[in-house]
């Protein structure tokens, strides 16, 4: 379905779209590269929605709508203009991947560490100088980092072992 959202670029999105069919477009990820800087209002409705892509908009807030989407497991937000994450991530308690590549990202909202399913985490080419305890993060399994200004004993871990860099990261 991925490839679909590639070839709608010149789809934009209204505000006052259906409930029907902004299910539809989240579930193809028609949400994905339409230079959205705002989501449409009707999201908060899709209360079943377990995957929403994001990517390659122009979001620079997480609005807190989403974080009353609790069956989300995948949310993509790559390549957007985040520069920091909302409290109350712990609210996407079934979150199992979180895409962040590509942003503006400074810090990690400490509410990351509650989110107990997370398995996929990645956050390369970002601003992040440190990172909070991630290996707290049990189900965690992968984990990206490269491109943030980070100490070069983290970047060089990534590349080693992932249970390496969650020690490091306790």
């Amino acid at each position: 379905m991925t490839s679909l959202c590639t070839n709608c670029a010149r789809f934009r999105i209204g505000r006052d779209i259906s409930t029907q069919i902004l299910t539809i477009l989240c579930w193809a990820g028609f949400l994905s590269n339409n230079q959205l800087k705002t989501l449409p209002q009707g999201i908060i409705k899709l209360q079943r929605l377990t995957r929403l892509e994001l990517n390659n908009n122009r979001l620079t807030e997480l609005p807190a709508t989403l974080l009353q989407l609790p069956g989300l497991k995948r949310l993509g937000l790559a390549n957007n203009e985040l520069c920091t994450l909302p409290d109350g991530l712990e609210k996407l308690k079934k979150l199992e991947t979180l895409g962040l590549n590509g942003n503006r990202l400074t810090a990690l909202s400490p509410s990351i560490l509650q989110c107990a399913k997370l398995k996929r985490l990645s956050l390369n080419d970002n601003l992040l100088s440190d990172l909070p305890a991630l290996g707290k993060l049990l189900w965690l399994e992968e984990l990206e980092i490269k491109g943030n200004p980070l100490p070069e004993e983290l970047l060089q871990a990534t590349e080693l072992d992932m249970a390496i860099l969650l020690a490091m990261l306790k």
